[in-house]
């Protein structure tokens, strides 16, 4: 998940008859929120915009939120100041990382081959995703898909490779595993794995045709 900075613009008014300087301060908050240098000096009835920026956390869930109090406070009357409240809320961030994004073993004609994946929810609400498989020949099978996370948690996913028993020594297949958010489908990883069927050193022996003399 990224930082991300939101930005409020704030209209401060000197709606008194004289030139006024205005302290800023902040009050509440527990995300990090950022004023311009105070204080602001004003002509009588003059105006500035004031930005106020509040970074939500990287570690935020969806729909979190937190709220900043900012004080302007006149220095020529301190009774006299203005508030104004900001509550900012985390957007739902939808994510995902498989890794690794390549592996290859090989093994045995006849063998299963298995590969662990690691399947991270990278978004900050909890997701399902989709696993499925692309472009191999030889069987490949997965555990039950989908698969549930909570945000930020992990699980290890298992694909299993059948190598056919009559493989020559050298051939290959490989296999692209993709893991889909239903929460964002456009949100998905690969992982792009490669069997290889060993040499396998072996002999037959036949009984023969003629009799024992």
């Amino acid at each position: 998940m990224c930082i991300r900075d939101r930005a409020y613009t704030l209209h401060l008014t000197n709606t008194g008859n004289a030139a006024d300087t205005f302290d800023l301060s902040l009050a509440g908050n527990t995300w990090v929120v950022n004023l311009p240098v105070s204080p602001v000096a004003l002509a009588a009835g003059a105006s500035a915009n004031v930005t106020v920026n509040v970074t939500i956390p990287a570690d935020a869930l969806a729909g979190a939120d937190d709220a900043v109090t900012v004080t302007a406070a006149s220095q020529g009357d301190p009774a006299q100041e203005a508030d104004a409240l900001l509550t900012t809320t985390a957007n739902t961030v939808y994510g995902l990382e498989l890794t690794p994004p390549t592996a290859a073993l090989s093994g045995d004609p006849g063998a299963v081959v298995a590969y662990t994946l690691h399947l991270t929810n990278t978004g900050n609400v909890a997701d399902t995703f989709d696993l499925s498989l692309a472009g191999n020949t030889w069987v490949v099978n997965l555990p039950v898909s989908p698969v549930a996370l909570a945000a930020g948690a992990t699980a290890n996913v298992t694909v299993n490779v059948t190598i056919p028993a009559d493989a020559l020594a050298g051939a290959d297949d490989a296999v692209t595993v993709t893991a889909a958010s239903q929460g964002d489908p456009a949100q998905e990883a690969d992982a792009v794995l490669t069997t290889t069927a060993n040499a396998v050193d072996g002999s037959r022996l036949y009984p023969s045709d003629a009799a024992d003399a």
